[in-house]
């Protein structure tokens, strides 16, 4: 056994001032009041091919469309009972 830290190790003293650090810095903060105030449509993937959106190997993400604003596409849903993605061809 042994190797690596464990996953419950305490933080060192460093380690921690560098994460207040980091959580106070300006682009930080500026990121976090952005996404805590910017409203985001979720939009299933039918819906945002429905309104011409390329998804990219049908991932979810979040882009950025002008007429909608910030819209986070969600999974691909699978049928009622399970099922496959892939297509019949």
């Amino acid at each position: 056994a042994g190797g690596g830290p464990s996953a419950r190790s305490s933080p060192t003293p460093e380690q921690e001032a560098a994460r207040r650090n980091f959580e106070n810095s300006p682009a930080v903060k500026a990121y976090r009041a952005f996404v805590g105030c910017a409203y985001i449509t979720v939009l299933s993937q039918a819906d945002a091919k429905a309104k011409g959106l390329v998804i990219e190997g049908g991932r979810p993400g979040l882009i950025y469309v002008p007429t909608i604003g910030l819209a986070f596409t969600a999974e691909l849903q699978l049928p009622q009972g399970g099922g496959s993605v892939k297509s019949g061809s």
